[in-house]
């Protein structure tokens, strides 16, 4: 930031100044959300080693998993595929019992009971208690399942897969267990993956130990080894910069403004409206 971005905003400042083209303009400033420090080591990096990761957890269970490429031979046989995103990772599973040879009819949902929380419990076993992989035990913070539907139906929201065979709604899970670092899980949850195409977001959610943990020594992440992981529902990894300014109008003014249109509980979709507004006076 001090090196590179700052010396940049700098050089365009001045080029405005000179044209006079900072005398009536709102200037608007955002950024990408945070990072949270993780240990760099192969412990805490769970990646892809069959022996001793995730993909572990899945094929111990009797899953084929589909190998970890952006393609793969049209004849390739895989009946789950795990898809990484730093603190959380994504898991969809088809209905084995409609597998053919090895392929497996993906615009089918798969199986409540024999597919999904087969995978749920594999990975809620293998943190709880280390079953089957060892080397995962307390890893993982969540693992989320719904009930799967079908493609032109609306999907269920995700809830917390608590053992033997139970789901619990997440915000009755977080009044149990609460998790302060969080910020709106449950309806973050919901806009990720209710909705018409809600099945993208997965069969199965893993929320690795990451945000919820204090030091970087009890912290986890889905990839292969880093310093700082992002992905996570923390507010560390959820917060953006939004900075805006006028030569003609006062911080207090601006910031009465903007705090209007995004109301008590600011959501990024909402970076438009305060575009829009501002421009256009539309509140």
């Amino acid at each position: 930031m001090r090196e590179e971005i700052d010396p940049l905003l700098g050089a365009l400042t001045k080029a405005l100044v000179a044209r006079r083209m900072l005398e009536n303009r709102y200037v608007v400033v955002t950024a990408d959300h945070g990072h949270t420090e993780v240990m760099d080591d192969d412990e805490h990096a769970l990646a892809m080693d069959d022996a001793h990761d995730p993909p572990a957890v899945l094929k111990k269970a009797g899953f084929h998993l589909r190998p970890f490429s952006l393609k793969v031979a049209g004849d390739a046989k895989f009946d789950s595929v795990l898809a990484y995103q730093g603190a959380m990772a994504y898991v969809y599973v088809a209905d084995r019992s409609a597998c053919r040879a090895g392929r497996c009819d993906w615009k089918r949902p798969p199986r409540f009971r024999e597919d999904v929380l087969a995978v749920a419990d594999a990975f809620y076993q293998a943190s709880e208690t280390g079953h089957r992989v060892p080397e995962m035990k307390g890893t993982l913070d969540m693992v989320l399942a719904r009930k799967p539907k079908p493609l032109e139906k609306i999907d269920a929201p995700f809830e917390v897969y608590v053992g033997d065979g139970r789901l619990e709604p997440v915000g009755r899970y977080l009044e149990r267990h609460p998790h302060p670092a969080y910020v709106e899980l449950e309806r973050r949850l919901e806009a990720l993956a209710v909705g018409r195409h809600g099945e993208r977001a997965g069969d199965v959610i893993l929320i690795a130990c990451n945000g919820d943990e204090e030091s970087p020594k009890n912290r986890y992440y889905f990839s292969s080894r880093y310093r700082s992981w992002h992905g996570s529902p923390s507010r560390q990894d959820s917060e953006i910069a939004l900075i805006v300014a006028h030569p003609r109008h006062s911080a207090a003014e601006l910031g009465s403004r903007v705090k209007r249109v995004l109301g008590d509980a600011p959501f990024q979709e909402k970076f438009t409206d305060v575009l829009l507004a501002l421009r256009y006076g539309q509140e």
